[in-house]
């Protein structure tokens, strides 16, 4: 055994894993610039699960595979504070003051953003898309006051999509500015100790995320209106089930430019991008004047720490 051809050996394939790894690393530039395009966080947990899977099965010997899926996890680290750096600056507006709770919810899910306060929901909406910021992070949902209003309405009128949707849970000292975000009154007296309050935040963006249909416990937003006879909504709702599609949410909202008129706001579990989901929405087309698909999110996505509410 000659050791010197042997070190020889570990040079040249150093020399090319060298160069496979600046080949890597471009493409994960890539993939930096579509998820600031679209919003997206850096952390993909699923996707990184997949990788592991599918790639450890390429090494037979299995003594090594555990060493081989190490390596794995460790490059992913590397390309994850390669993202970070690239996508620092980011622009992401909210809603709300400097350490509110819409402001700790932009920070948790865009670390490395140049987080941007707006006075109102459609002042942060109006921002992305007049292309001040990239994204915007704005409250869809409250556990204890119900739906925003006013956020699904921007969904409804607007052009941008939802392309993730989180949840962040909060313990009693941040209740009274919660009761603030949505004008309630002594909503502290209506949550005992033990109890916890609970926002979803959508991340909204100018640009679609197609990759989101097919991820495993995936969603999807839609809204719609239903035709002015009897039974108009019953038969959406029909057409829904009938091609076993499961309505998590449904919810109902004015037209403003139509009074007494409505649009519907559901969200779906599934992939409506199968082939069951594209005759579901071909059905669901003639049965709804007006059909919007505005974004896809993975359920049981949240942004707590460690676990724990803050």
């Amino acid at each position: 055994m000659d050791l010197q051809k042997i070190r020889d050996e570990i040079r040249k394939t150093d020399e090319e894993m060298a160069r496979l790894f600046v080949r890597r690393m471009e493409a994960v530039r890539e993939v930096a610039a579509f998820k600031r395009e679209r919003g997206l966080p850096i952390e993909d947990k699923e996707q990184e699960a997949r990788v592991i899977r599918g790639r450890s099965a390429l090494i037979s010997d299995p003594e090594m595979r555990p060493f081989y899926v190490s390596y794995l996890q460790e490059t992913m680290e590397i390309s994850k504070r390669w993202q970070h750096y690239l996508m620092r600056g980011i622009r992401v507006a909210y809603s709300g003051v400097e350490g509110a709770f819409a402001h700790i919810a932009a920070g948790r899910i865009f670390p490395d953003g140049t987080l941007e306060s707006y006075p109102s929901f459609e002042a942060a909406y109006e921002s992305v898309t007049d292309g001040e910021c990239e994204a915007a992070v704005l409250p869809i949902e409250n556990s204890f006051a119900g739906e925003v209003g006013q956020v699904l309405d921007l969904m409804f009128s607007g052009p941008l999509y939802v392309n993730g949707v989180y949840d962040l849970s909060i313990s009693r000292n941040l209740l009274a500015e919660t009761a603030e975000l949505y004008g309630l009154r002594n909503l502290d007296h209506d949550i005992n100790e033990s109890k916890v309050n609970t926002t979803r935040f959508a991340v909204f963006s100018r640009s679609e995320d197609k990759n989101a249909r097919a991820r495993e416990g995936g969603a999807f937003i839609l809204l719609f209106t239903v035709k002015d006879e009897a039974g108009g909504l019953a038969k959406a709702i029909n057409v829904i089930s009938e091609y076993d599609f499961n309505m998590r949410v449904l919810r109902s909202r004015p037209m403003k430019a139509l009074p007494w008129h409505y649009y519907f706001y559901a969200e779906v579990e599934g992939d409506d991008a199968s082939e069951k989901g594209r005759e579901m929405l071909r059905a669901l087309r003639a049965a709804c004047p007006i059909l919007k698909i505005v974004g896809r999110y993975t359920t049981g996505a949240d942004i707590q720490q460690g676990g724990q509410p803050i």
